[in-house]
């Protein structure tokens, strides 16, 4: 291995740059098709990934990674296969280690080959562990490991450099090995093993761009942390992607990939664990160009997409329990298909992982709409949601709509109603029916609340006991318009411990009360909701309690007397305690303590009384009496016994005197030991001093001496006499003979004499028979002595006998023992048969052998057992059951066997009989057995001369009994069978005689028989035995054999016999590992006897290649095959030894197969050279030797390709250029020729040869239509080809747009044979819009070339800006400066609209001007326009109409207003204003229970346009005015009043009760000529209490309220008082009811506080406090209501007096943005005042405007024209962009307003970075 090709990887360890190619886990799957990966143990599934190619300069190979496996904790077995880089014999012959590394917890997975090493030896994440260590092979190995655990492991194959080196050995740390020596790892691979599966649950469909929810279950995992990492993928398109790296040493020189892009999502929190290794954390939701990655690998030059595929993906990380539901998301971008949903949980403490993987559709999905009935909804309203397909607009049923944690569903309408509580977002989803996903939609809903405070608290006490309970009263106060909820929490050192939830209705002020008590003593702090705690201080309480008093109702004498009791404290305070000990009254001891709650102790008292009684008590718990008894002590006398000798069946009375020598009385136990053992006793009682007598009987007192006593007296010894007759037996047990010897002994144990004891044997068989004498005898025996008794059991009943001695069977004598009398004992034995044996003659056959055998043994012995014939013939002799046995006789009285038959015309062997067996006793009966006859045999060789050593064997058939004896013929070849020297044997019947040759090689191996009858006569046998020859085969076949070069075997067969043999048979039988077989037959020819060498022996040959090559080649038996030799199959040659017939062997047959596959260039131009690669590969088991490859190119030319020789497996790759002659469809055709007969030798393939073409269109070049300046777009040129090449294309960019950093206008980019594209990253880069820049883009190849355009428009962004100004001329010759903000940004349009307003008129029309411009939406602005709209209208009625006032626009102004506020819809549109069906509106029709606010200024709008009587009459506004309900509006308003007349404000415009009371009576008096009479009278009774009640809240100085609110509330009031002061009547009714004052005087007094607290500037104080609204709005309003409010009361005008004319002056100098007096509001309410001030035909004005004095202009203003415009052109303003500012000159001395305003379109980038 060259050091050039090794990376360093740390101390001694190096990698080689080709070893990620070389090792990988084994898929059994991939080996058959008929295999699934369920049925392969350690592979739980896999996962496609895209295919890799690495190639070199002489070297083109898959990186086989195009499934990712994840393996069980089972044994995984790795391949390694250096050929895979084109070194197979990288390790061959070297020593090699294999190397098992597992990541451990928290590890960082390798980044570079370089790692590798680091992994094995330094890292302190793994561990790492020596598997296996073998000297390496050329070619593939297989390696196999076990892991313990589950995790990611990296399984190297590491060279050790120098083999006497110990290589890597264990190191220092654990985990961690040492390289003792140089080491390079030649092989790794990284792979998962999980312990086993987990549960991953996706939905069957989902909708493209919505989130993928997925359940998933780890519980096996054993662990409640747990990290689950969920990736969802397009397996099906990642595997057919393909990517090319190609290597020139170690740099990468090319990179070919048909990935475009990676676009996704990945979400993964931190600390997620994967399998041991801590994902990095990452939230993304984009794009990954790699082209652009694979660029930083290899230059950007040097990286080839050979196509543009997307894959979708998304990626989630997260940490949590066994069970979660995680969320994947998807883009719209995503391809709709099969996504996977691949699962990976690992132990958030460990490597332990599970895994598994599940499918999910992904379709194009359906986008649901949301829509609510209202976006702002008052507390305790309802919304009503509408959920809608977009595509359609039909309503969606079924659908879940969530808000705040809730779930709702839609109805059939498609529609949720509920009540939400806070504020927050409606999502509406629905799961995927019927193949249809949805995406969903979401609307944010506003939930107002009214405000409701907590204004107060207060707790009942703050030091208690803890028996003690604390009253907490909250005080909640409601200040709004409408009621809602309120949550008053009460808390204990921070701690929420009660929370209520009340309804605090409008105006409302509400006591909530809670009770809180104390558990434990301390300082808590009290508190509801966030107010400042109270500290409260607790303290315990103790109650100390006596309890369980005990004492002992007796005390012996000299016992201490022990008392007790307990003492607890059931308090929660600490307490002392002081027990006092109280006996017979007296307090005679204390005992004290302290104990804290909860805890108890045990007082103890001890005292030493005397004898006694005595009354006794613990700190008065009730008393006890104790008594002290005196001590009492028994003592013995007089013993007596009755006898001191006595008979075995006598008794003994013993007696003493018992007596008390103490004083108290007591029961005692009285003792009676028998030899020192107590034996008895009794109980005696005894007063003190008193005596009795004890008396005892001893009874059953064994033979001999014995000591009796009681108490403790001296014994006395008693004596008992008698006899002890005892036997004892011993039989054999387990036996197979007929006849049992039965020993017996009797033996006297007693100590006296006995005589005449009667003595009986007996035996009992288990047949159910009874007891029988086998012997008797009758004994004398002194003492000690004993007599055997012994005789025999015959088992002829039965096979298993019992057997007993008795001894004194009467009970005659008197014995020590009478139940050892008797013994009893077990005779088991096997079958038997018994019969009977007589001779001839009559008489018994004595003494003779009679035998049993197996008639067919097997595995079995033949003989089953023997015995002898009794002195009457009979015999029992064992049997066996079950099988087939002969009962046989043999005449001989020596053994039975000994060949001494005597001669006397008796049989010598006789079968007696047949049996199956027996399980107890076979009765064969009687035999009498005939006369015989003798039979002679004699032995031969084939020249008559005698055989010695021949086994002659001679049987008797008797019916089918058949037996016999076997003896060795004598030297005269005789059978030796009778007695002394005679021959011959006796015997009558059928007979057999079998004669086997001795053992030696001369006689053929053979039996010989005859059967005959031998009758008294007898008969002679003469028997020749053939001699003959021996042949014997040698197989020759090598053990392993090449195929290519036949398969061959021969066989030599040799005759050592002295026969000879012609033509014998010689069978030669392949057989296959696989079981087939194939058998070759061959003949010898004439083969001379061993006597005539050499030919004696011949040679044959086999050609086995056929049976090889259809059984042995591939994976058919690998090879391996039986060769058997067989000799005389048949057996039809006799032969001294037919054991040596055959011979047997084994080869495997080995072959080369060079496999051929072409590949290359699909299509190619005609002229230019076509690449073709061809793969040669030795699928065979042995090498291929050097070999040609044909190419035919199908144009009339052929190449032939010379391969070297090719190793096992060894593959080849060669590349060959061809120009093709000719042009169409050509089919290259590869083909090598091997022998071998499978069908891999030929390959083909298709290539089209055709001219080049490149074409781009215009519609073909695409670029977005807009370019906003400064942002970076994407030029996309696609264009076409017809054959896959290099193309140069090239944009040129107009004016505005540049190319971003790094960006070349040329490129290189491939083209497939469909085309390609190439996009260049764009910038816009202009100050000014470009429309339809052009783009030109010209793609070159070939000397072909095309261009094709596209426009788009550069624009710069821009932003509107607009500043206001004004100020008042009033002097003739009066000049003033005007200053404008004006932005300073690059201005692309430029207006300024200098407006002159005169006095009321003016400025009165240009607000009318801003408000019918305004976009009006709720009841307020509505009201606002129609309401100036009408005034304005009725104040130009009677004079001048003004040249500029458009009645027009008025009249549709109020038509429309009108229009909204009765039923119709706003046009345009969501809400509707109309008014509700209780009278009520509120501001968007959103609260159907109505506002304040808004009824008032609907009902006053109603009104007025009713009271009018020419807007009335109009036929449109009249059937308005039909739909509205004014008596409903006043109704509704009247219901608002509190008792005391008032109305509570809203908190909008109305802050104050001053300001809602007087407001609403105006409104009700204004709607009074409409009103039915229902409504009239609670209008009237409204305004009479609300007079009343504003009165009597008059401030002293004759204002209402204070502070900000004061000028509004006095001007609502003034204008309240002079309504009602209008009426006679109402006024009188007031007046009545007031104590003192009146309504005039109200109004005067209010007046006159309007008048004196008027400002400088004219105007009065409005509201400060509102963040909504513009304080100069709230100003503007203050002071035309305090306007309005004068005229009310006193009908003053601006013309007499100067109050109003101040005011009417600060009004018209108010200019804002539009003509605007702030806001909508007040400006309705300024031009309400200024109409009312009645201010008309100004003076004539001229007013001069300049700028820079370069740009003049002037504008004439009077009665006939109040207002004027002066616009300047965008050249004009470009000065004033300069300045900033204007001058203005008045020629008169009539005032004027003068509002300027300019908007600027400017550079939106500029303002920006300027502001």
């Amino acid at each position: 291995m060259s050091d050039e090709l090794k990376i360093d990887a740390g101390e001694n360890v190096s990698v080689w740059q080709y070893s990620l190619l070389t090792l990988r886990p084994n898929n059994p799957a991939a080996s058959s098709e008929f295999v699934t990966l369920d049925d392969v143990p350690y592979i739980s599934h896999e996962i496609r990934n895209t295919n890799i190619f690495v190639g070199t300069s002489d070297l083109e190979t898959s990186l086989d990674k195009n499934r990712i496996y994840v393996f069980n904790k089972t044994e995984i077995t790795a391949t390694f296969n250096p050929g895979k880089a084109g070194q197979s014999s990288v390790v061959d012959g070297e020593k090699v280690q294999l190397v098992a590394v597992r990541l451990k917890e928290g590890a960082k997975q390798p980044g570079g080959i370089s790692d590798i090493g680091k992994l094995l030896t330094t890292s302190k994440d793994t561990n790492a562990e020596i598997v296996d260590e073998f000297t390496g092979q050329s070619g593939t190995q297989n390696f196999r490991f076990t892991p313990n655990e589950s995790g990611q492991y990296i399984f190297a194959t590491v060279l050790v450099e120098n083999s006497t080196d110990p290589g890597l050995v264990q190191g220092s740390s654990p985990g961690n090995l040492t390289a003792e020596g140089n080491v390079t790892v030649v092989g790794f691979d990284h792979f998962l093993v999980q312990d086993g599966r987990s549960t991953v649950t996706p939905p069957e469909v989902a909708a493209v761009g919505n989130d993928v929810n997925v359940d998933v279950d780890a519980s096996n995992l054993g662990t409640d942390d747990v990290s689950h990492t969920t990736i969802l993928l397009n397996e099906s398109v990642l595997g057919d992607q393909q990517q090319t790296i190609q290597l020139n040493g170690s740099e990468v020189e090319e990179i070919q990939s048909s990935i475009d892009r990676i676009e996704g999502a990945t979400d993964v929190k931190p600390g997620t664990n994967f399998a041991g290794s801590t994902l990095p954390a990452s939230r993304y939701n984009g794009n990954t160009n790699i082209v652009s990655l694979l660029s930083r690998l290899a230059g950007e030059d040097s990286v080839t997409q050979t196509d543009d595929t997307v894959i979708y993906t998304s990626i989630n990380g997260t940490v949590g329990g066994p069970k979660e539901t995680v969320t994947l998301r998807t883009t719209e971008n995503f391809t709709p298909g099969n996504y996977s949903v691949v699962h990976f949980a690992t132990a958030q403490n460990g490597t332990a992982t599970l895994s598994n993987k599940a499918t999910v559709e992904l379709v194009d999905g359906v986008q649901l709409n949301i829509e609510p009935s209202a976006v702002e909804i008052q507390q305790g309203e309802s919304v009503t949601l509408n959920v809608t397909r977009a595509d359609t607009g039909d309503r969606v049923a079924g659908a879940n709509v969530t808000y705040n944690g809730k779930t709702f569903t839609t109805d059939s309408n498609g529609q949720v109603t509920f009540t939400p509580v806070e504020s927050g977002t409606a999502t509406a989803t629905k799961a995927p029916s019927d193949g249809t996903a949805y995406i969903s939609s979401s609307v944010d809903l506003y939930v107002i609340t009214p405000n409701i405070e907590l204004t107060d608290y207060n707790v009942s006490s703050t030091s208690v006991t803890t028996d003690e309970t604390v009253t907490v009263n909250a005080t909640i106060e409601n200040t709004d318009y409408f009621g809602g909820n309120f949550t008053v929490d009460l808390k204990r050192d921070g701690q929420t411990v009660e929370s209520k939830t009340v309804f605090v209705g409008e105006g409302e002020t509400v006591v909530e009360q809670f009770e809180l008590s104390f558990d434990a003593p301390g300082t808590y702090d009290v508190t509801v909701n966030d107010a400042t705690p109270t500290a409260i201080e607790v303290s315990g309480v103790p109650d100390i309690v006596y309890s369980n008093f005990t004492a002992p109702s007796q005390v012996s004498p000299g016992e201490t007397t022990v008392v007790s009791a307990d003492v607890s404290n059931n308090g929660t305070g600490a307490g002392e305690y002081n027990a006092s000990l109280v006996i017979d009254g007296q307090t005679v001891e204390w005992m004290n303590g302290t104990l804290a709650p909860d805890e108890s102790t045990t007082v103890t008292f001890e005292k030493d009384l005397g004898p006694g009684t005595y009354q006794i008590a613990i700190d008065g718990l009730p008393a006890q009496t104790v008594t002290v008894d005196k001590p009492a002590n028994l003592e013995y006398s007089n013993l007596q016994v009755n006898a001191t000798e006595i008979g075995l069946e006598d008794d003994v009375n013993a007696s003493a005197t018992v007596t008390n020598t103490g004083d108290v009385s007591d029961t005692f136990t009285a003792t009676l030991s028998v030899d020192d053992e107590i034996t008895q006793t009794k109980s005696v009682t005894l007063d003190g001093g008193e005596s009795k007598t004890v008396s005892f009987t001893v009874t059953g007192l064994e033979l001999g001496e014995h000591t009796v006593r009681i108490g403790d007296l001296s014994p006395e010894t008693v004596t008992v006499k008698a006899p002890d007759i005892t036997p004892t037996l011993s039989v054999e047990t387990n036996v197979t003979k007929g006849v049992v010897p039965v020993n017996a002994t009797v033996e006297n144990r007693g100590n006296v004499e006995a005589t005449g004891v009667d003595v009986i044997v007996e035996a009992k068989a288990d047949n159910g028979g009874s007891w029988e004498e086998l012997t008797s005898r009758s004994v004398d025996l002194a003492a000690g002595e004993s007599v055997a008794i012994n005789t025999t059991l015959a088992r002829v009943d039965a096979r298993n006998y019992s057997v007993r001695v008795v001894a004194d069977p009467a009970d005659e004598i008197a014995e020590a023992s009478e139940t050892n009398n008797e013994v009893d004992a077990r005779v088991t034995g096997g079958p038997l048969a018994k019969g009977y044996v007589k001779l001839p003659d009559g008489s018994a056959a004595v003494d003779d052998l009679v035998y049993t055998s197996r008639t067919n043994p097997g595995d079995e012995p033949w003989f089953v057992g023997q015995t002898f014939t009794d002195e009457n013939g009979r015999f029992l002799v064992p049997v066996v059951n079950g099988t087939t046995q002969t009962i046989a006789y043999v005449q001989d009285g020596a053994s039975g066997w000994s060949g001494d038959h005597p001669r006397d015309g008796s049989p010598d062997i006789f079968s007696l009989y047949t049996t199956q067996g027996t399980e107890r006793v076979l009765n064969v009966g009687n035999t009498t057995l005939p006369d015989a006859g003798l039979l002679n045999v004699t032995v031969v060789d084939q020249n008559g001369d005698p055989v010695e050593n021949a086994t002659i064997a001679v049987q008797h058939n008797n019916d089918g009994t058949r037996s016999g004896v076997a003896y060795k013929s004598n030297a005269d070849g005789l059978f030796p069978a009778g007695e002394g020297d005679k021959t011959g044997i006796e015997v009558r019947g059928d007979m057999e005689v079998r004669v086997t040759p001795p053992e030696n090689d001369r006689f053929v191996n053979r039996t010989y028989w005859q059967n005959l009858t031998v009758d008294t006569s007898g008969a002679n046998l003469t028997f020749r035995l053939a001699e003959g020859a021996d042949l014997s085969p040698e197989l020759d076949v090598e053990r392993r054999q090449r195929f290519n070069d036949g398969v061959n075997a021969s066989v030599t067969v040799s005759n050592d016999g002295l026969v000879n043999v012609s033509n014998a048979t010689v069978n030669l039988t392949v057989e296959a590992a696989n079981g087939e077989t194939e058998t070759y037959t061959k003949y010898t020819g004439n083969l001379s006897d061993s006597t005539d060498a050499p030919n004696n022996e011949t040679t044959l040959s086999y050609d086995l290649t056929e049976f090889a090559s259809e059984e042995l080649l591939g994976t058919l038996a690998q090879g391996n095959a039986r060769v058997t030799a067989t000799v005389d199959p048949a057996n039809e040659i006799p032969e001294t030894d037919e054991t040596n017939n055959q011979a047997v062997n084994t080869t495997r047959v080995v072959y080369a197969d060079p496999t051929v596959r072409i590949q290359g260039q699909s299509t190619v131009l005609q002229s230019q050279s076509a690449t073709l690669v061809v793969f040669t590969k030795n699928n065979g088991t042995a090498p291929t030797g050097e070999f040609n490859v044909t190419v035919d190119y199908d144009d009339g030319t052929t190449e032939n390709i010379t391969i070297g020789n090719l190793g096992v497996q060894q593959p080849n790759t060669t590349r060959v250029t061809h120009n093709f002659a000719t042009g169409g469809d050509k089919v290259v055709r590869a083909s090598v020729s091997d022998g071998v007969p499978f069908d891999n030798n030929e390959s083909t393939k298709d290539v089209t040869v055709k001219p080049y073409t490149l074409s781009i269109e215009d519609d073909d070049v695409s670029v977005p239509s807009t370019v906003v300046n400064n942002s970076t777009v994407t030029v996309l040129a696609e264009f076409n080809t017809n054959y896959p090449s290099n193309v140069n294309a090239t944009v040129s960019l107009p004016s505005g747009l540049e190319l971003v950093d790094g960006q070349t206008a040329e490129k290189q980019v491939r083209a497939t044979g469909n085309g390609g594209s190439a996009a260049w990253k764009v910038r816009g880069n202009t100050t000014a819009d470009i429309d339809d820049a052009q783009i030109d883009v010209t793609v070159e190849a070939f000397g072909e070339s095309d261009t094709a355009s596209a426009t788009t428009n550069v624009t710069v962004p821009k932003v509107r800006y607009t500043t206001t100004n004004a100020t008042t001329l009033e002097s003739a010759g009066e000049t003033q400066s005007l200053a404008l903000n004006i932005s300073d940004a690059t201005t692309y349009e430029h207006t300024l609209n200098v407006t002159v307003q005169a006095g009321t008129d003016g400025r009165t029309l240009q607000g009318l001007e801003y408000l019918f411009s305004y976009p009006y939406w709720c009841v307020e602005q509505t009201t606002t326009q129609m309401m100036s709209a009408l005034r304005t209208d009725q104040y130009y009625r009677d004079g001048d109409i003004p040249s500029n006032y458009d009645r027009d626009r008025a009249n549709s102004t109020i038509s429309a207003g009108i229009s909204k506020l009765a039923d119709e819809p706003t046009p345009g549109t969501y809400f509707n204003i109309s008014q509700h069906d209780n009278g009520a509106w509120s501001m968007y029709g959103n609260n159907p229970r109505g506002d304040l606010f808004y009824t008032i200024y609907a009902l006053q709008g109603a009104s007025a346009v009713s009271d009018d009587a020419v807007q009335s009459n109009r036929t449109d506004v009249n059937a308005s005015l039909k739909r509205i309900n004014q008596s409903g509006a006043v109704l509704w308003l009247a219901d608002k009043q509190r008792n005391d007349g008032s109305v509570r404000p809203n908190g909008y415009f109305l802050r104050d009760r001053t300001s809602a009371t007087a407001y609403t009576t105006v409104a009700i008096d204004r709607a009074g000529d409409d009103l039915n009479a229902t409504a009239q009278t609670a209008a009237d009774e409204f305004s009479v209490d609300a007079a009343v009640h504003l009165i009597e809240r008059q401030n002293s100085d004759g204002s209402w309220e204070a502070g900000s609110r004061e000028a509004q509330a006095t001007a609502y009031a003034v204008q309240a008082l002079a309504a009602v002061n209008d009426s006679d009547t109402l006024r009188t009714q007031v007046n009545s009811e007031l104590s003192s004052g009146s309504v005039s005087m109200a109004l005067d007094s209010g007046t006159q506080w309007l008048v004196a607290n008027q400002h400088d500037d004219g105007s009065w104080t409005g509201y400060t406090n509102s963040p909504y609204w513009s304080n100069t709005g709230e100003k503007a309003r203050a002071t035309g209501n305090a306007i309005i409010a004068l005229n009310a009361a006193e009908g003053y005008t601006a013309a007499n007096n100067d109050t109003v004319s101040d005011g009417v002056g600060y009004l018209v100098g108010i200019y804002q943005q539009g003509g605007s007096f702030g806001n909508t509001r007040a400006t309705g309410v300024a031009i309400d005042a200024l109409t009312t001030a009645d201010q008309r035909n100004a003076g004539s004005q001229t007013v001069t405007v300049e700028i820079n004095s370069t740009v003049s202009k002037n504008v004439t203003v009077d009665g006939n024209t109040p207002t004027a415009v002066v616009s300047f052109t965008t050249d004009e303003l470009e000065t004033l962009r300069q300045t900033g500012s204007i001058t203005l000159t008045a020629e008169n001395s009539t005032r004027v307003v003068v509002g300027a305003e300019s908007e600027q379109l400017v550079n939106e980038q500029e303002y920006e970075d300027a502001n």
